[in-house]
């Protein structure tokens, strides 16, 4: 696949898992609001919460998506070390640009384990999502083996 291809399909990933975030961290702000009685979520505050989403995204593809040549001990130095920048830069946005009025640091503490909790489930998601590949690949394969002993047996009685 040539290098454009392959660029098109990170961009498009970023901003996927960027979109994903987006809304997760979106619906926790919406959540928080309406359990101190407000019935809306500051336009600023949806702004602001796409910084960290970006981020979140964007490091899910360099840290965590791309582990072909890593070692299974890299692997989970990178997970952990995303998890860590996405939550930190989530639960710092929360404080630093004040999205709650009432208990910020309280708040901020929550989002940053709510995105702990979603980056370890996103991981889960992703090694479940790998491993049916890979089921499918050596199924595929075991067809395909059998396919080709049928056939040489066929051409070796004629």
């Amino acid at each position: 696949m040539n290098k454009f291809k392959r660029f098109y399909i990170w961009i498009v990933n970023a901003k996927l898992y960027s979109s994903i975030y987006f809304v997760a961290i979106l619906s926790l702000i919406a959540l928080i609001e309406f359990l101190q009685g407000k019935l809306s979520v500051d336009i600023l505050v949806m702004i602001e919460a796409t910084i960290p989403a970006v981020i979140t995204g964007i490091l899910q593809c360099i840290m965590v998506d791309d582990v072909k040549e890593y070692s299974k001990s890299e692997i989970f130095k990178r997970r952990c070390l995303w998890t860590l920048i996405s939550s930190l830069s989530t639960g710092a946005s929360s404080y630093l640009f004040r999205w709650f009025e009432r208990n910020l640091i309280l708040y901020s503490i929550i989002i940053f384990l709510f995105m702990i909790l979603g980056c370890v489930l996103m991981i889960i998601g992703i090694d479940y999502e790998l491993e049916m590949g890979t089921v499918k690949l050596n199924d595929d394969l075991k067809s395909y083996k059998e396919r080709l002993n049928k056939e040489e047996d066929r051409n070796g009685c004629n």
